[in-house]
């Protein structure tokens, strides 16, 4: 596999990860963990492919159930998700 053929199947892979409930990246397929690590690297990988409104809708999550502040920085939530910190 060349190197492009490898960047498209690991972006295919993160976007497979991306649940359409939560909007979130999981962990690996078919669990219900996530990090704000592997959220950072989904955005980061979509950034890359120019897919900016995939990415903001990550963000947008993140901006709802954080708060702009932090506020609720360590109890989140989402669609039977569990965050590890």
């Amino acid at each position: 596999m060349n190197r492009e053929n490898a960047e498209k199947s690991g972006i295919q892979l993160i976007k497979n990860l991306i649940s359409t409930e939560s909007r979130l990246a999981s962990n690996c397929e078919a669990e219900t963990v996530t990090s704000i690590y592997q959220n950072a690297l989904a955005v980061m990988a979509l950034l890359h492919e120019n897919e900016i409104s995939s990415a903001r809708k990550i963000f947008d999550v993140f901006h709802k159930f954080f708060g702009s502040n932090g506020e609720n920085f360590l109890t989140i939530n989402v669609a039977q998700i569990t965050f590890f910190f």
